[in-house]
C-alpha cells in the first residue's frame, strides 16, 4: 500500500511539467507541509503551524483560493490571522459570491468580506453570524443569532444586512442562533433550535419545535427538504406541513443531522457522535468504512483534520461507485 506521502508527491511529479514555473505551491499531508517550486529547482518540507482562523468544526483553517488542485493534496497560499482580518478568532460559515469574493461569519459582530486585497466589516444586529446561503440571482442570505435576513447593495454598491426579524410574528421571535439557511424554489428556510422560519418574499412561515425537543436537522435531498427534531426523528417539509417520514424514528435522539445524496433510492446520514447510516426512506441501515474505528475515536463525523476528510470522502465516492464492502480499502489508501 502506498503511504499517503509518497502518492501525494508521485501525483505532484507528474503534474510539474504542465504547470507555470517559477510558481511555488503548498500542500499538506497527514505530517507535514511542503512546499514546491514549480519550475523543479527545489523543494522544502516544512512543519504546519496550528490554525489561526477556525470554524464551527473547530479546526478548520481557511486558505485563499488555489490556482492548482490535484489529487491527494491541499494547495496553500496564505493563513490569515485573526489580527490581519481585524476580527473574532472563530470563522462559523464561508461563501464565495459569483464575482469570487469571500465572506465569512464571524464571532465579531459582523460579516467579514474579502476581495483578495483589502478586509471589510458588514455589520450585523449580532454577536456571532452562523449560517450564509446565495440564491440563483446572487443574493446572500445570512443566518445570525436571534436574527436573519439578506444582504443588500446600497446606491454605491456596498452590501448591506437586512433583517428580516419584521416579518416574523411577534410571539414567534423567541430563538437563538440560525444555524443553518437553505434556498429551496418554496423560498428560503431558517433553521433555529427553537424555530424553522420560511420566506418566500411575501410570506413568512414558521414551525415550532415540538416540547423539549430541538431541530436538528436541514438538508435538500433531490428536491425533497428534510429536518429533525429531538423526541420524534427525521421529517420531510411538504408545503406548511411537517411531516414524519416512516422509519424516521430511528434518529429520534440524533443530534445534528446530516443528509446527503448517496444514489437513486438512499440518502447517506452523518450525525454527531454516530457513524454513518443508510435511510431508503423506509429502513434505516449501518453504512460500514473502513474509518469506523477512527470516527468513533474522533466522536463521529466532527473530524478536523483536512486529510482525514479528504480520506474519507475519497472512500465513499470509491464505495458508491465499485459497491465495496468495509474490508476492501480504495488503491493507494
Amino acid at each position: 500500500m502506498t503511504s499517503p506521502d509518497r502518492m501525494v508527491e508521485s501525483d505532484l511529479g507528474r503534474l510539474l511539467s504542465n504547470l507555470q514555473a517559477n510558481t511555488f505551491c503548498r500542500f499538506r499531508t497527514r505530517r507535514r507541509c511542503c512546499k514546491f517550486d514549480l519550475s523543479g529547482t527545489r523543494r522544502k518540507p516544512i512543519r504546519l503551524g496550528a490554525p489561526s482562523l477556525s470554524s464551527e468544526m473547530a479546526g478548520k483553517q481557511f486558505f485563499a483560493p488555489a490556482r492548482y488542485t490535484f489529487r491527494g493534496c491541499l494547495p496553500v497560499l496564505k493563513n490569515y490571522s485573526a489580527k490581519e482580518y481585524n476580527g473574532g478568532p472563530q470563522v462559523w460559515t464561508i461563501l464565495q459570491d459569483h464575482r469570487g469574493v469571500m465572506y465569512f461569519g464571524n464571532s465579531s459582530g459582523a460579516i467579514l468580506e474579502y476581495d483578495g486585497v483589502t478586509w471589510r466589516k458588514i455589520f450585523v444586529p449580532s454577536s456571532v453570524v452562523r449560517s450564509f446561503a446565495m440564491d440563483e440571482s446572487g443574493k446572500i442570505w445570512v443566518g445570525v443569532s436571534e436574527n436573519f435576513g439578506y444582504l443588500s447593495p446600497d446606491s454605491a454598491g456596498t452590501l448591506h444586512f437586512v433583517s428580516l426579524l419584521d416579518n416574523v410574528p411577534a410571539e414567534d421571535r423567541n430563538f437563538t442562533d440560525v444555524w443553518q439557511t437553505l434556498v429551496t424554489p418554496q423560498g428560503v428556510i431558517f433553521r433555529s433550535y427553537e424555530r424553522l422560519f420560511r420566506w418566500d418574499g411575501k410570506r413568512m412561515q414558521v414551525w415550532t419545535h415540538q416540547p423539549k425537543a430541538r431541530f436538528q436537522a436541514l438538508s435538500d435531498v433531490r428536491g425533497h427538504i428534510y429536518t429533525a427534531q429531538g423526541g420524534v426523528g427525521l421529517q420531510e417539509i411538504v408545503g406548511d406541513a411537517l411531516r414524519n417520514v416512516s422509519g424516521g424514528d430511528a434518529y429520534r435522539a440524533a443530534g445534528k443531522l446530516f443528509l446527503h445524496p448517496f444514489d437513486e433510492s438512499h440518502i447517506l446520514i452523518s450525525q454527531r457522535d454516530q457513524l454513518l447510516t443508510l435511510y431508503d426512506g423506509q429502513k434505516v441501515v449501518p453504512f460500514p468504512t473502513e474509518v469506523d474505528d477512527y470516527l468513533d475515536e474522533a466522536q463521529g463525523l466532527h473530524v478536523h483534520s483536512a486529510r482525514r476528510r479528504e480520506f474519507l470522502h475519497y472512500d465513499l465516492e470509491w464505495r458508491r461507485s465499485h459497491h465495496r464492502t468495509r474490508r476492501q480499502a480504495p488503491p493507494n489508501y
